[in-house]
């Protein structure tokens, strides 16, 4: 299938902001979390697992809105993020709190139907759980025109500076003068070269950049909500190969009429054995990661297709917007009382800490991050103006939020697509169409777990099988890890690849369904797993190399042992985390009752 772009109109351009933008520089943050009175210390913004973004795609306007989640490690007065767009955008800002949240309400979650068979021991202290499913567990100075850059618009919004310029295009190399005129109007570019720019440029884009306004540091950093014309929802990857980490995850949300599908992309179809259904998030990056790998670095994983309905309070729950419509009507004599009142629900949400500082007067020596951190201390020597807290409170704090959650739901669908890239693997803009004769997709997989219960044994030690959803099976003991390495095991990472259109099924381009089954039948046939298995899916999984094909098959634990009677679980070393809860209790205690119980 093939595509292409005819004007720059029609090419979507959104978030460089995957990574760092173009020139933030890299490493990853750790945010301090030491939180006590007004507000959590946000020296630094949050780190997220994903760069995320949502598009919201407007096709009878012609428009494409982006909120993009903006990272960033180092010195506020060096902080400079750009992005090429098409025309004019309209700026605004959104919270990192909606992606949080909308993070969290989509997540995928892989559970276990837990099953007894038989009977185990009943002199467990340690508590059995019959219902053990696995959860989820809990991211300008320069105004004016040149003959060879122009501003066609500039502003404050949020924490940000920006301004937006065109280049002329008669210029012999735009990218230099770009990077030039950057540089001169106090844009940090720091080791930007012309040649990130000059893809962009060429093609008669302008180009966007945002600054922390003076005083603001970098604890301000929240999300940008850009609107723009434009037909369909692109990444510009290509930039970010910069200072990209190795398999960075890119989580991408697009609201639109239909389904959202990869249009330049594969469409992977995770094997579901591979994934520890005890602990999904322990490996799921690395199973994500092996599968974008075996489609050549550039597929992603729908991880949910569904009504953007369903979601009409993930972002903002009906619970704050009561609480916001109750706390807006009470009357406050003390700006101090409505500061109080608001943290409990708001402290964590981007501009709180900028709203308190804003309408508090403070006493000479005293700092607005002094009064944060022991707000009593000073209760006496303060005043806070509660007219201009709750103005900017809501403007500044709340109504991006709520502006957030409006944009879910001005399409029918929301799609969730994943992946991960390293810098080598970025050399194609991530283009995004729509497919209404797609099927919805589940963010929440179940499987049946049957426990094999037996009198000598507790609940926590028994051996057990798991049914997929996929089909097939997978055999272990107790509480061990997940007994399938993904790097070791043989088995595809992928159940499928496709090649997805705007218009049926798409096309298959591996399926491994049926050798994924076969491996899991042989296991539970003959109680182990052969020592090589030839995995041949063609180029579009080997992963490179003329070997990349033949892995070793690692035992699924199905043979029994002579000496106990117990199951053998084979796993690599350090490949999960247990499920259990590993104690000097089971190391000592319950292993002499085990010993004991045994031997009658």
């Amino acid at each position: 299938m093939t595509y292409h772009f005819n004007t720059k109109a029609r090419r979507v351009i959104a978030s460089a902001a995957l990574g760092l933008a173009l020139w933030a520089a890299p490493g990853n943050l750790q945010r301090a979390e030491a939180c006590g009175g007004f507000w959590c210390s946000q020296s630094n913004p949050v780190n997220q697992s994903a760069e995320q973004i949502i598009f919201v795609h407007d096709e009878a306007q012609g428009q494409v809105t982006a909120v993009i989640q903006i990272q960033y490690a180092g010195p506020a007065e060096r902080f400079a993020w750009l992005l090429p767009v098409p025309g004019k955008p309209t700026v605004g800002v959104s919270s990192n709190a909606a992606f949080s949240n909308l993070k969290q309400a989509t997540d995928p979650r892989y559970q276990l139907d837990v099953k007894l068979e038989g009977e185990c021991n009943p002199d467990d202290w340690w508590g059995s759980n019959t219902d053990a499913g696995a959860s989820a567990p809990d991211t300008a100075d320069g105004a004016g025109a040149t003959a060879r850059v122009t501003v066609i618009d500039e502003g404050s919004v949020g924490p940000y500076d920006y301004v937006t310029i065109s280049l002329d295009p008669s210029l012999a190399d735009a990218s230099d003068v770009a990077v030039d005129w950057l540089s001169v109007n106090g844009y940090d570019v720091g080791s930007l070269g012309p040649e990130v720019l000059r893809p962009y440029l060429e093609e008669g884009l302008n180009l966007i950049a945002f600054r922390l306004t003076k005083g603001s540091d970098t604890g301000a950093i929240r999300p940008v909500m850009i609107t723009y014309e434009s037909s369909l929802p692109m990444i510009p990857i290509r930039p970010t190969r910069v200072a990209a980490q190795n398999d960075m995850g890119v989580l991408v949300y697009v609201v639109s009429a239909a389904r959202a599908v990869p249009k330049n992309y594969k469409a992977l179809v995770l094997n579901e054995a591979l994934i520890n259904w005890f602990c999904w998030s322990c490996n799921y990056d690395e199973v994500v990661t092996a599968a974008a790998d075996e489609a050549g670095g550039q597929g992603f994983v729908t991880e949910l297709a569904a009504p953007s309905t369903d979601y009409d309070d993930a972002i903002i729950s009906r619970d704050t917007l009561e609480f916001w419509q109750s706390y807006s009507e009470t009357q406050f004599t003390d700006g101090f009382d409505a500061v109080s009142q608001a943290q409990w629900t708001f402290r964590n949400w981007d501009g709180f800490r900028e709203a308190v500082c804003e309408a508090t007067t403070l006493p000479s020596g005293v700092s607005c991050d002094d009064f944060g951190r022991s707000p009593e201390m000073y209760r006496n020597q303060v005043v806070v103006n509660t007219e201009v807290f709750l103005t900017r409170l809501f403007e500044n704090v709340v109504k991006p939020v709520m502006d957030t959650q409006a944009l879910l739901l001005t399409g029918a669908h929301l799609t969730r697509l994943y992946t991960t890239m390293s810098p080598e693997e970025m050399t194609n803009d991530p283009l995004f169409d729509f497919n209404p004769d797609l099927p919805d997709v589940s963010n929440l997989h179940t499987a049946r777990q049957t426990i094999e219960c037996s009198p000598d044994l507790y609940q926590w030690e028994a051996p057990w099988r798991i049914e997929l959803p996929q089909g097939g099976v997978i055999h272990g003991e107790g509480d061990s890890d997940w007994p399938i390495d993904v790097t070791n095991s043989g088995l595809p990472a992928n159940q499928q690849i496709l090649q997805l259109g705007t218009a049926g099924d798409g096309e298959v381009l591996v399926d491994n369904g049926a050798r994924i089954n076969k491996v899991l039948a042989d296991l539970i046939a003959t109680g182990s797993a052969p020592a090589t298995e030839t995995m041949d899916a063609g180029p579009a999984n080997d992963g490179g190399g003329p070997d990349a094909g033949v892995k070793t098959v690692m035992a699924l634990g199905d043979e029994r042992k002579k000496n106990d009677g117990g199951l053998c679980s084979v796993a690599a070393p350090g490949t999960g985390s247990s499920r259990g809860l590993v104690t000097l209790l089971l190391a000592a205690g319950l292993w002499m009752r085990r010993r004991r119980l045994r031997q009658r």
